[in-house]
């Protein structure tokens, strides 16, 4: 085959592939909000920790429902917390409610979403939480401290809008969260969106010898 043939050939193909490049849908970046704030309570479980923090979460996952949540806790330079960092959960650890689908324009507003007139009229989600000392492997990039809720199996799934209270104790005393930050996670999907959390959280707390032992077997505590 000539040269000149070929490279006619050639055009011919690219021709054919950009024609079909803008002929054919392109996929749509889903809009996505999340934003929290945290505040810290003198522990009601003294056997899961001295302080319990609870999150206040609204979400906007934009085209798929939440598939979980992640609190990044602002530990990276604290070295020893993969073997010092006292955990407790009492599952089930958080609860949402997702509204209908028609508040989404107020929702982008930043308007927060209904919780109905009363509990039945919300289908409430429970969720599972775990400490990840290298963070969350469904999330490119992230991998520092981090506590990860995931949804229980039920009547119920979450929403692509969603409110929520999520929980956890430990014996690290609270310092106030630095911002602008990307602390919080939500997973919906193939969509991973990253959003604002105010309030308060664990400070870096370097345990005595006594207390690192003791950390160090019941590092994990669960109900």
């Amino acid at each position: 085959m000539s040269p000149e043939k070929t490279e006619s050939r050639s055009a011919i193909v690219f021709l054919l592939m950009l024609v079909l490049a803008i002929v054919m849908p392109q996929p749509v970046m889903a809009q996505c909000q999340i934003s929290g704030t945290s505040v810290v309570l003198p522990t009601d479980n003294p056997e899961m920790g001295l302080w319990k923090y609870c999150i206040d979460v609204t979400w906007n996952s934009g085209s798929h429902g939440l598939s979980h949540l992640d609190v990044v806790l602002g530990l990276a330079e604290c070295t020893w917390i993969c073997d010092g960092f006292c955990f407790g959960v009492h599952n089930p650890a958080g609860s949402s409610t997702s509204p209908e689908e028609d508040v989404l324009p107020e929702m982008m507003d930043g308007v927060d979403p209904p919780r109905g007139d009363s509990e039945s009229d919300a289908c409430v989600v429970y969720y599972v939480a775990e400490f990840l000392c290298g963070g969350d492997p469904s999330v490119p990039g992230v991998a520092e401290p981090l506590v990860k809720y995931e949804p229980i199996d039920g009547e119920c799934e979450p929403g692509k809008l969603g409110v929520g209270t999520y929980c956890f104790y430990t014996d690290w005393p609270p310092a106030q969260v630095y911002v602008p930050n990307s602390m919080l996670i939500v997973k919906a999907g193939q969509t991973v969106c990253f959003g604002e959390l105010t309030g308060y959280l664990p400070t870096c707390s370097f345990p005595s010898t006594t207390e690192s032992e003791s950390w160090g077997m019941l590092r994990y505590r669960f109900r």
